[in-house]
């Protein structure tokens, strides 16, 4: 008759027995009469490929865990690889994304793990290991939107396009330049190498300046921001000029419109006049005996050194309403004129510290 468990495994026999086969390795089956999962052949004595049950007993790495094995004891060893999978024992897997194959949009050739990705106005314009990403230039969840500026020099190559599934293509701009796609130069960016001169803000999107107007920022003006707005003065455009005078709403005079403003100070009055801000005309009647006395009572003496007015390098706001400061002649600064600035022909100096900016 037929052997128990067909001659392959041990039955639970007897008064207190189950009747169940316990089989012995390589077969299975109520009967033993099968081979177990990953073995094949008249006898199951061969192995499914990527199958080693001395290393790890499970089935799960039959055909690498990419495949269906035809094992049993007709089946021929082959793997039959799921999609994603290639190679004769399925060990080639294809790049995944999200769980997808090549994110679901590409492929891979076989023996090959990385993925083949698509570009065309149908499909996207793919990259990446798993056609994760957008290729460059590209934005949207379908990859079909083009960064602003074209895919060639997305953003004008002066900013950065927000790009991939989740960008929209628009562009961010570098400091200095404007417009949706990036190509207007910010004024002071290519003559000054700073942007409005760093004295105001760039429009992005008209790439005009709008200049610094504050006590601490200073009051500036022009096209790039570089001259002080009318009124003011001073290295840093913060001191505001005496004797205003406002002719229309666009036109502003200082120092009484006689006179010229430096570093906050009214200079270079018209012939006949003088003053703080140039405003009397009765100088005769303001004037000290001495170039270098200042004061209600022409008791004050303007600064000097080693005897010298102004160190010889400028010149004293004197008199009686005067301010006995000494507006110093270019390249000096200091109280008395007395410190040589030593700036490049870029520098400016401070006329109060005489440090080069």
């Amino acid at each position: 008759g037929t052997p128990t468990c067909s001659g392959h495994g041990t039955c639970s026999e007897g008064r207190t027995g189950s009747g169940v086969c316990s089989c012995t390795a390589r077969w299975a089956g109520t009967q033993c009469q099968a081979c177990a999962r990953g073995f094949y052949g008249a006898q199951c004595q061969s192995l499914c490929p990527g199958f080693d049950p001395t290393v790890n007993s499970s089935s799960s790495t039959v055909c690498n865990g990419g495949g269906e094995c035809s094992d049993g004891l007709t089946g021929t060893g082959a793997c039959t690889c799921f999609v994603g999978y290639s190679g004769s024992a399925c060990q080639y897997a294809c790049a995944r994304w999200n769980g997808n194959v090549c994110n679901g949009v590409g492929y891979c050739d076989d023996g090959v793990t990385t993925c083949t990705c698509p570009s065309s106005s149908t499909l996207g314009h793919w990259a990446g290991t798993a056609c994760e990403t957008c290729a460059s230039g590209w934005a949207g969840k379908f990859c079909l939107t083009t960064c602003t500026g074209g895919t060639t020099s997305p953003c004008s190559s002066h900013g950065t396009c927000l790009d991939g599934p989740s960008g929209n293509g628009s562009c961010v701009c570098l400091p200095g330049w404007a417009s949706d796609d990036c190509h207007l130069a910010c004024p002071g960016t290519l003559t000054l190498g700073s942007p409005c001169s760093g004295h105001g803000t760039c429009d992005q999107a008209t790439g005009s300046c709008t200049c610094a107007s504050s006590s601490t920022a200073g009051y500036w003006a022009g096209d790039t921001c570089n001259t002080c707005a009318a009124g003011y003065s001073g290295l840093n455009c913060t001191l505001g000029c005496p004797g205003l005078v406002q002719v229309t709403s666009s036109q502003l005079l200082v120092c009484s419109g006689q006179g010229t403003c430096w570093n906050g100070l009214c200079v270079n009055c018209s012939s006949g006049y003088c003053g703080t801000a140039c405003e009397s005309s009765n100088c005769s009647a303001l004037a000290c005996s001495g170039a270098r006395m200042y004061g209600p009572s022409c008791s004050l003496q303007c600064p000097s050194s080693s005897g010298a007015l102004c160190s010889n390098h400028g010149s004293c706001d004197s008199g009686r309403v005067g301010s006995g400061k000494c507006v110093c002649s270019s390249g000096y600064a200091g109280e008395a004129c007395g410190q040589v600035c030593g700036c490049s022909a870029t520098g400016t100096c401070d006329p109060t510290s005489g440090q080069c900016v």
